[in-house]
């Protein structure tokens, strides 16, 4: 039967790890690659200063082309790039001013500018995106200073052995201790996150069990508030919706001739059936018993609800077949507007009331 009161009212592993590590490095390997860039701009100006004739030429092109390539090192990594692409870029620069240094000392070699090297193998580990990157770098300063001295000055070759061989481990220490402590960092971090994206999907999964009929799997009464409160917040915006309440007939009955495994199996069919007719239309809920709640979020009027309610009403008396037996039942209906200026209680109350009149014709 139908009956009802209404108010007319208005997705950690070790790659994850190395790939944060790397982009860790990118600010300061950005850095770098500015500060570099600055460098040879200087040095381009020297060298039309201090400079004429062929070597004017070479310095200035290897200095300028060092300036353009930094520059635009500088400018590619200001977004993240893969790992192999930072290696690869960080390697490029490195071997211009390896290039740069070199050429140099072709030019006018002296002993004191050595020490060039000595500062490169540092640099360059310090910049290194990873260990393999860095071994590279270090061992092309090593094999440039010692080509520079074989040819210039073999009798220091010993003495900047000690020297280099000093460097390099140093330059690999650093490149080693740094990536591990940074690693640590990314690797806590990570396991934090992790733990902390666990937990929240625990505390959404315990949430959704808090809200849900642990029989029907449709929202509880619990959750039936909350989006009653909801919707008359925003049923200025929205334009209004109905509270319905549906009771079931003939239910009882169900439960005293067949037990309450058949009555259960009715109800989880019925919150089927509530669950496909509604689908999007309203939020159905099962309060308690064979009571459900309904929001449907419309501000239709009065014709147009009791049409729906009444489809809604079919849908539940249809026969059902539970196990090997035929089963039917009714329903009740009673619905109120929901308006804000009302409380819970006194739109739960006007339903419910017009939910006894339906029950009583």
């Amino acid at each position: 039967m139908f009956g009802q009161f209404i108010d007319n009212a208005p997705s950690s592993n070790g790659s994850d790890t190395d790939t944060i590590v790397a982009q860790t490095y990118r600010p300061i390997i950005r850095g770098y690659f500015g500060v570099a860039a600055v460098y040879y701009l200087i040095m381009t100006a020297a060298h039309f200063l201090a400079l004429d004739g062929i070597n004017l030429v070479i310095l200035a092109a290897a200095s300028i082309t060092a300036s353009i390539a930094t520059i635009f090192a500088w400018y590619i990594l200001r977004e993240p790039l893969p790992i192999e692409k930072m290696e690869a870029l960080t390697c490029f620069i490195n071997l211009l001013v390896l290039t740069n240094v070199m050429i140099a000392l072709q030019i006018e070699f002296a002993q004191a500018k050595l020490i060039y090297f000595i500062m490169m193998a540092m640099v360059f580990a310090f910049a290194s995106v990873s260990m393999r990157q860095a071994i590279l770098s270090l061992t092309s300063v090593l094999g440039g200073l010692f080509y520079e001295l074989l040819i210039h000055d073999i009798n220091q070759l010993a003495v900047y052995g000690f020297i280099s061989f000093a460097a390099a481990l140093s330059a690999v220490a650093i490149t080693f201790f740094l990536r591990r402590s940074i690693g640590l960092a990314v690797s806590a971090k990570l396991e934090a996150e992790i733990g902390l994206k666990e937990a929240q999907k625990i505390g959404e999964t315990m949430r959704q069990r808090s809200l849900s009929d642990s029989l029907t799997g449709l929202p509880n009464r619990r959750a039936f508030f909350e989006t009653l409160t909801t919707y008359k917040l925003e049923s200025d915006t929205t334009g209004g919706s109905w509270l319905i309440l549906l009771d079931l007939d003939g239910f009882k009955a169900v439960n005293d001739g067949y037990g309450h495994i058949m009555g259960d199996e009715l109800l989880k069919a019925v919150a089927s059936r509530l669950r496909d007719y509604c689908d999007g239309d309203a939020h159905v809920s099962r309060t308690g018993g064979d009571e459900f709640n309904v929001i449907l979020f419309s501000d239709a009027k009065k014709e147009i609800v009791e049409s729906w309610c009444q489809g809604l009403l079919e849908i539940i008396a249809e026969i059902y077949q539970i196990e090997d037996r035929l089963i039917q039942i009714s329903g009740s209906i009673g619905c109120h507007q929901i308006i804000p200026d009302l409380s819970d209680t006194q739109i739960i109350r006007n339903a419910d009331y017009a939910l006894l009149h339906a029950k009583r014709h």
